[in-house]
């Protein structure tokens, strides 16, 4: 065969079909030695791919069922925490609106009302709580009991981050929501005097006070005597109306003796501020008990997710170098394939395009040699000269 057609790159179709048969100094080696060798190989990745301790999963197998595995247990009490606190800020949140709903016909009497605000602000802390909650009980939950999880890392990166910012709101509310609570005596000191003043031209007023009086059986502000220097009727006479009828205790006289027979007054004897500030009190102490907890509970989840991050770190490390792994295995299994079909056809892989142009230049040289060898060998022997 000419040597240019040495040097032609040769097709593996071509060479399977049959169209184009490599010469025989191109096969580097025999069959039986290239079929042993392909065979030695296959074996290799056989026992490569079969070792679960070679590849990521098995190793994160091995790694995270081992029982003094640490992470596991920081993952697995980081998702139950995290559980915990979808629970506790959905039921916190829901009872402080209860009580809110419940109490506002009462405090929105008081004249250091603020129109539900504080209630309110805690309640969106709490929606905020439980939505990062879920989140993070979702991403805990994964790097835990998940085989693959994959780039985890930045994932908790920014669940951290998230708890981080929880965290500063929550220290945040506890400082305000502590100072009302602590001045909450200097805040609400006047009740609902106000109120009481304008008992007279305000029906609304008038509806909440009786309402305030009847259901929690006080009276006044802070005793009934008050309602003594307020004309709170204009049919209010010496002798009449000495007080609102909702200050009645119907269960020592009648309707009419108690509000008509200045002798006989049987009102309620306690006032009405301390009911209201009990009120108030456990509003606030309630959103104090949400927040607080809340904040221990972020925390300590913060905590153990960043003590963990070593072990995501390394996994990922581990990951990525058994993908290296993975490819050079696949890379290796091609050729075994590309062999087994080549020799199929009783064929053999080509070589390299380095080693065709040496075995070109080579064969060129071989018949250059032989060429200027055959010249000499046939030309005449030289005759002796004159002497």
């Amino acid at each position: 065969m000419a040597p240019i057609e040495v040097a032609k790159k040769w097709d593996v179709e071509d060479l399977r079909s049959g169209k184009v048969k490599l010469p025989e100094y191109l096969r580097t080696k025999s069959d039986d030695e290239q079929r042993k060798e392909d065979e030695e190989i296959e074996r290799m990745i056989i026992a490569e791919d079969q070792a679960k301790a070679k590849s990521a999963e098995g190793r994160f197998q091995q790694m995270f069922e081992a029982p003094e595995a640490d992470e596991v247990k920081y993952w697995r009490l980081a998702s139950f925490i995290n559980f915990l606190l979808i629970g506790w800020t959905g039921t916190g949140g829901a009872y402080i609106f209860y009580l809110h709903l419940q109490n506002i016909k009462y405090i929105q009497l008081l004249e250091a009302y603020d129109g539900g605000n504080l209630v309110m602000a805690v309640m969106l802390i709490c929606l905020i709580c439980l939505i990062v909650s879920i989140y993070g009980l979702i991403v805990t939950l994964h790097a835990g009991f998940m085989s693959k999880r994959g780039r985890l890392k930045y994932v908790l990166y920014a669940y951290i981050g998230w708890d981080g910012a929880i965290i500063i709101l929550l220290v945040a509310s506890l400082i305000f929501v502590g100072a009302v609570y602590l001045l909450l005596p200097h805040i609400l000191k006047t009740g609902f005097l106000v109120q009481m003043l304008k008992f007279k031209d305000d029906v609304d007023i008038q509806k909440g006070v009786h309402f305030l009086q009847m259901d929690n059986r006080c009276c006044g502000n802070d005793n009934y005597t008050e309602w003594f220097s307020i004309k709170f009727s204009k049919q209010i006479t010496k002798t009449l109306l000495a007080f609102p009828k909702s200050c009645c205790n119907y269960d020592k006289a009648p309707k009419d003796q108690c509000v008509h027979n200045l002798s006989k007054l049987t009102p309620w004897t306690q006032g009405c501020l301390p009911i209201l500030n009990e009120m108030v009190r456990e509003s606030i102490l309630s959103c104090l008990a949400v927040l607080g907890l809340s904040f221990l509970a972020k925390l300590a989840v913060m905590l153990l997710c960043m003590s963990n991050m070593q072990a995501v770190r390394n996994y990922e490390d581990l990951v990525m170098r058994e993908r290296e792994k993975m490819i050079s295995r696949k890379e290796r299994t091609e050729r075994v394939a590309k062999r087994a079909k080549i020799e199929k056809h009783g064929l053999s892989l080509p070589p390299p395009p380095l080693q065709e142009q040496k075995g070109m230049f080579d064969s060129v040289m071989d018949n250059a040699k032989s060429s200027v060898k055959g010249v000499f060998s046939s030309a005449p022997a030289p005759t002796a000269g004159p002497q």
